[in-house]
């Protein structure tokens, strides 16, 4: 967990801002911050506790496996049902040959904010979500992974790249802590070329429905709106997030408003959906700032430094110790945001639900199982 951590903080916090940050001529103050935050991060998670730890050189081997497979087809059945005019708008439109057309349409309305989120549809994205937790702890076969692929279908032609990209998320951060002692001793070489695969397909996600959308208009080039896109998906977060960090603020202003929104919705706050306003960037246009934005906005610059510090040093320690549930909990959802990257997940009130049911629903099967968690 920590060996893949150590990777995965480099290949998407470490390297671009490093990219970035020498590429452009940013200003010396957001250097610095962004360096704070990152080396803080680093430093919790590979700093050598001094305290008593279970096994403090070998990893805790916690294992585990989901054995009830009917849950699997249950969430399938439900998703189905859910999106049932969703699955018959898909299958009537291939069979007319007018998938693309429709998905185009699909994606315009969304990007608009023409289309209602109706009750259905977030009751189905806390199914989705849902499901994807549990594919985390899952014991891996091939019935379980085509219902996942049939969910990732049916939320890729609505063009909910969102929903996705935060249910792979989930997926790989649940899979992080169930394959804890084995995933200490991967080969290097098989990491990196894990997540270069993995970059490769969050990079198709999130340009899929832009070309879909940008194609409608004649005389575009196909290729230049692909390079462009992938680099508003990519470099382009960095380099937002470089520009506006300069003016971020140094002491708490929303106390989690903007990281953790489904908590101030739960007591009848209302929050603004989406992301924020698109700025111009050295790598072309994009409003996606990263994660690190929200959090700035709501604890300051010297409380996320702290903030990250103890997201470091929590994996360190949960790396080596037995998880109660709420140990349990607080591990998985922290590994969640970071993984997540783009933006907090818990922005969204059907992914924090469908999240912490899968979590509960994990915790509580194993210990009926006599599990390692506890």
């Amino acid at each position: 967990m920590r060996t893949i951590m150590n990777y995965f903080f480099c290949i998407f916090y470490i390297f671009p801002f490093l990219l970035v940050l020498i590429q452009n001529n940013h200003s010396t103050y957001s250097v610095w911050i962004i360096i704070l935050i990152l080396f803080s991060f680093m430093l919790g998670l590979n700093y050598n506790l001094n305290i008593k730890l279970i096994n403090r050189n070998v990893a805790i081997n916690t294992k585990i496996n989901i054995n009830n497979d009917k849950i699997y087809i249950i969430a399938l059945l439900l998703y189905c049902l859910l999106n049932y005019d969703l699955l018959f708008e898909i299958l009537f439109n291939s069979m007319n040959g007018d998938l693309s057309t429709w998905a185009v349409q699909k994606s315009i309305e969304r990007y608009d904010e023409i289309a209602d989120v109706s009750i259905t549809q977030q009751i189905s994205t806390v199914v989705f979500i849902f499901y994807c937790t549990l594919m985390g702890y899952s014991k891996k076969n091939y019935v379980n992974t085509i219902i996942l692929i049939i969910m990732i279908a049916v939320e890729s032609s609505n063009l909910a790249r969102a929903s996705v990209v935060i249910g792979l998320a989930s997926i790989f951060s649940g899979y992080l802590i169930s394959e804890n002692n084995e995933l200490q001793t991967i080969k290097h070489k098989k990491i990196i070329i894990y997540f270069m695969f993995t970059i490769l397909i969050l990079i198709l996600i999130f340009s899929f429905s832009a070309i879909l959308r940008l194609t409608q208009y004649n005389d575009i080039d196909l290729t230049d709106i692909f390079t462009s896109k992938i680099q508003s998906y990519t470099v382009a977060i960095y380099d937002a997030f470089a520009l506006w960090v300069y003016n971020a603020p140094i002491f708490p202003v929303s106390y989690g408003f903007e990281s953790f929104t489904f908590v101030f919705k739960a007591f009848g706050y209302k929050a603004p959906p989406g992301f924020y306003d698109p700025i111009n960037t050295n790598y072309g246009e994009t409003n996606v700032f990263s994660l690190l934005r929200g959090f700035l906005n709501d604890f300051g610059v010297c409380l996320t430094i702290i903030i990250f510090l103890l997201f470091g040093v929590i994996i360190n320690w949960c790396n080596y110790i037995k998880l109660t549930l709420i140990k349990f909990i607080i591990l998985n959802s922290i590994i969640f945001i970071l993984v997540t990257v783009v933006i907090s997940p818990f922005q969204f009130t059907t992914v924090s639900a469908g999240f912490f049911c899968g979590l509960v629903y994990v915790y509580f099967n194993q210990s009926k199982n006599q599990s390692h968690l506890s």
